[in-house]
């Protein structure tokens, strides 16, 4: 091949490699004041932030200082503005990059970014500079390859805990010539600082002599605790399904179906491991209680509308 047809093709590759440089946009980067941060760690965040504003065609002057407009005059032709702040926790870094509008040193755009420590600034770095000058947000620079240790860190909690336990019921149903049934119950119960879960299963009959009653749940409930002291009050409402049941007044019948619950009471040894629990709820029935639940004794039927009571004495763990 001619000599010269190989030299005017060198020259083509090299001056369009070369363009790119020749028309990057000049810059400073301010590296302000870092709080516990050594001119040593200071130099090499400076490499790194150098490198990556290259990439997109700012070459940028790192110098210190504080005010951005100042710094900015220092540097014959810069453009653009940076400004770099850097916090030392232990050993993790807080970065925040802004750009600044080298006339006035007003801040355009800035965004902030934690690494675990210097070994992550080959991240976060990429991803800073990248929201900075495209002005996205730190989050849609976000991929799974660049996540930080901050970023991928598991979600923490708050504490709660779950307990479960046995009572002794006392209850009966606004009939004021039912008496008064007695039962045991048993509760599941997930507790947090204010709320409190419940599932309950439980009831109390007394079908001894005239006047029987029986009156049976199970419901899941949300409670509220006033207090997060040793004792505190709560009050709570649920759903489920129950049973209620009366031979009293020339009365008699039973019938299941939805019921709604209101309970309030008393949570004690709430900073021990086991607790007392004392309280009663209302069973609200959906339905009436019908003396012929089967529909066989015609026009004869009776229907009530029988709302109940339970109390409660429970020790759960």
């Amino acid at each position: 091949m001619n000599r010269r047809i190989v030299s005017a093709l060198v020259a083509v590759m090299v001056s369009a490699w070369a363009a790119p440089a020749l028309a990057a946009e000049s810059g400073v980067l301010v590296l302000r004041e870092a709080v516990s941060f050594d001119a040593e760690r200071r130099a090499a965040a400076a490499a790194l932030f150098t490198v990556e504003f290259e990439k997109y065609g700012v070459a940028v002057t790192a110098v210190e200082g504080r005010d951005v407009k100042s710094a900015a005059a220092t540097v014959p032709g810069a453009r653009r503005a940076f400004a770099l702040d850097v916090i030392a926790l232990g050993n993790k870094l807080v970065l925040k990059l802004g750009e600044y509008d080298p006339a006035g040193g007003d801040l355009v755009f800035g965004e902030s970014i934690t690494a675990s420590g210097m070994e992550e600034l080959d991240t976060v770095v990429p991803r800073l500079v990248k929201a900075v000058l495209l002005r996205k947000k730190l989050e849609e620079t976000q991929t799974v390859e660049n996540l930080t240790d901050q970023e991928g860190r598991a979600w923490r909690k708050k504490f709660g805990e779950f307990l479960w336990g046995f009572g002794i019921n006392f209850g009966g149903t606004v009939n004021p010539a039912s008496k008064l049934a007695y039962g045991m119950s048993f509760k599941v119960m997930y507790e947090m600082e204010h709320m409190r879960v419940d599932f309950f299963l439980g009831g109390a009959a007394n079908y001894v002599g005239a006047g029987g009653v029986g009156i049976f749940a199970t419901d899941l409930s949300l409670n509220y605790l006033f207090l997060t002291s040793n004792y505190s009050p709560y009050v709570g409402a649920g759903i489920g399904f129950g049973t209620i049941g009366v031979d009293a007044d020339g009365f008699d019948g039973v019938t299941s179906g939805a019921i709604g619950t209101v309970s309030a009471g008393l949570e004690m040894f709430r900073l021990y491991g086991m607790r007392l629990l004392v309280g009663a709820r209302m069973v609200i029935p959906f339905f009436k209680v019908s003396s012929d639940p089967w529909g066989f004794g015609g026009s004869s039927s009776e229907s009530r509308w029988m709302p109940g009571f339970l109390t409660d004495v429970s020790f759960v763990w």
